[in-house]
């Protein structure tokens, strides 16, 4: 917008100018002020300065010869970066990789453009790692949620903590040039029970000696090719338990 004097008013928009350069002309003598509008920009921050010669001014002083009003305005994009890490703890190495590299990560935030229909939200697996790690650039500014998913495995527990720095939280806030990392740690736990064993006897068993009774050997067989024998004469009261076996199908 050129203003100046006799209540001179005139706007035109960039569309008009020429290489970047657009000229009024027959203006009277006078001082005129320019001004830009319009130039807000999602997502950027922009800084418009304005130059007279060597000044820093948008106001010119008109003469016969004529004057020039530079503008210039510095594009500075709003974005920042995230970044999710992935660690294990506990029995991790009992599970396989096709487990590992199935766990699911979701990340939601704000829209991206305010005239995207719905907010931000994007997915992927562990097995898009690399190094238990993936940075999703080029996002908007505010914060973000993840979630983990598919971290449940028969056999075991799965106890799942979120950090950002010192907190425990799984919400981060991205800022401008900036990198927020959510940090996730699965700690597993393999799940352990206890097999019972009863020994009863019927019939003619009165003549039975100790001995004999004590010498009878039980085997156990079970998951990740466990084998313990176990003799009568660590039975108690008929009874034998052996605890902290990790579940699955056992034969005796």
């Amino acid at each position: 917008t050129i203003s100046g004097p006799n209540n001179y008013s005139k706007e035109i928009t960039f569309a008009q100018f020429t290489n970047g350069s657009y000229t009024e002309s027959d203006l009277v003598p006078g001082e005129y002020t320019v001004t830009e509008s319009n130039t807000t920009l999602e997502n950027y921050q922009i800084t418009t300065t304005y130059a007279v010669g060597s000044d820093a001014t948008n106001v010119v002083n008109l003469t016969h010869e004529g004057a020039t009003v530079a503008f210039t305005n510095d594009y500075n994009k709003q974005e920042g970066s995230l970044t999710v890490t992935k660690t294990w703890s506990g029995d991790h190495a009992l599970l396989t990789e096709a487990q590992k590299n199935a766990v699911t990560f979701t990340v939601t935030g704000p829209k991206q453009k305010s005239d995207d229909e719905n907010t931000y939200s994007t997915s992927f697996t562990y097995a898009d790692m690399e190094g238990g790690s993936k940075t999703l650039t080029g996002l908007t500014l505010g914060e973000y949620t993840v979630t983990e998913t598919n971290a449940n495995y028969t056999g075991f527990t799965v106890a799942t903590k979120y950090e950002v720095g010192a907190a425990e939280t799984n919400k981060a806030t991205v800022t401008d040039g900036g990198n927020a990392t959510v940090a996730v740690t699965n700690t597993v736990t393999q799940l352990h029970g206890g097999l019972t064993i009863t020994k009863s006897w019927t019939g003619d068993t009165a003549n039975l000696s100790a001995d004999y009774k004590n010498a009878i050997k039980f085997t156990i067989t079970g998951p990740n090719s466990y084998s313990e024998e176990v003799l009568y004469s660590a039975f108690k009261d008929g009874s034998y338990t052996e605890s902290d076996l990790v579940p699955g199908e056992y034969t005796v």
